[in-house]
């Protein structure tokens, strides 16, 4: 049985510096809270992060036409990602119609416009390290503490985790579909797993 004592402390130190998920109920307010507000491209960057658990690197420069109108976001791979295909991941219809509303709200002109452009003008889209600084205003907005964009990969990630019944099986979904890392090692330690977690989900097998 792997425990999460069993991983390599370099590993389980440089993971737990990084932002915390935060719960479901949480993200859902301020999906609604952003919207409402009608700041839209902050709210695209809440709602594309927490439903697809993409990298930020792989999303940051996604344009109109790469959502599809089957409910899909087409994943745009970074520099940095080798050998591996762009996900599709399909987005629920509640999900879209947020979507389709912040468009609505920002009036992009054309498809092809970035979905996060900058907001001092121009063509260009934000860099990873802009949405970070977004998304780290909106934690302290909020009161959610210490938000960034992995933040929203490991609030997704737990729901569907949660939502499996905290599995072994769940935990290899997370790790392959959802977060697509090589090892379930770095999983567990990605999202913080103590050892009792992993013993629940090991029990839970049969």
């Amino acid at each position: 049985m792997l425990l999460s004592s069993d991983i390599k402390p370099s590993m389980v130190e440089a993971f737990s510096k990084r932002a915390r998920g935060i719960e479901w109920s949480e993200y859902l307010r301020v999906m609604e809270s952003l919207v409402e507000a009608k700041r839209f491209r902050d709210a695209m960057l809440w709602i594309i992060g927490g439903c697809t658990a993409y990298r930020i690197s792989d999303y940051v420069g996604l344009k109109w036409c790469d959502i599809g109108s089957k409910i899909s976001i087409n994943e745009k791979k970074g520099k940095n990602v080798k050998g591996k295909k762009a996900r599709k991941v399909y987005i629920g219809e509640g999900a879209m119609a947020k979507i389709m509303l912040c468009k609505s709200g920002i009036s992009p002109g054309t498809d092809q416009h970035y979905i996060f452009r900058r907001m001092s003008g121009g063509v260009c889209h934000i860099t990873p390290h802009g949405a970070n600084f977004i998304l780290k205003g909106i934690g302290e907005e909020f009161g959610l503490g210490k938000i960034s964009t992995h933040s929203l990969r490991k609030t997704l990630s737990m729901k569907i985790f949660d939502d499996r019944g905290k599995s072994y099986e769940a935990l290899l979904f997370v790790s392959r579909e959802i977060l697509c890392h090589s090892s379930i090692n770095t999983t567990i330690a990605y999202l913080g797993f103590t050892d009792n977690m992993v013993v629940e989900s090991y029990e839970n097998l049969l």
